[in-house]
C-alpha cells in the first residue's frame, strides 16, 4: 500500500511536505470547495494513483528484466 494512504484508514493526518508550489496552492483552494466537489476530486486522484500502482506492476524489477506481471 503507498505511504499516501497510510492514515486514510485512521482518519489521522500527517504532515507532508509538497515541493511542487502550484500543486500545493491547488490542494488550498481544493481544501475550500465543498464536499461533493472534493469527493469528486478524491475519485479522480484514486484513479491516478491506481494508474500508478498498476504501472510500477508492470516495471522489471533490478533482479529481472521481466515485468512482475505479464498481460496476456
Amino acid at each position: 500500500m503507498l505511504a499516501h494512504r497510510a492514515f486514510e484508514a485512521e482518519g489521522k493526518s500527517a504532515k507532508v511536505e509538497i515541493k511542487d508550489r502550484e500543486l500545493l496552492r491547488q490542494f488550498e483552494t481544493i481544501d475550500k470547495f465543498n464536499e461533493d466537489d472534493k469527493n469528486i476530486l478524491k475519485q479522480v486522484l484514486n484513479l491516478v494513483f491506481m494508474k500508478n500502482d498498476f504501472q510500477s506492476l508492470l516495471k522489471p524489477t533490478h533482479s529481472s528484466k521481466e515485468p512482475k506481471v505479464r498481460i496476456l
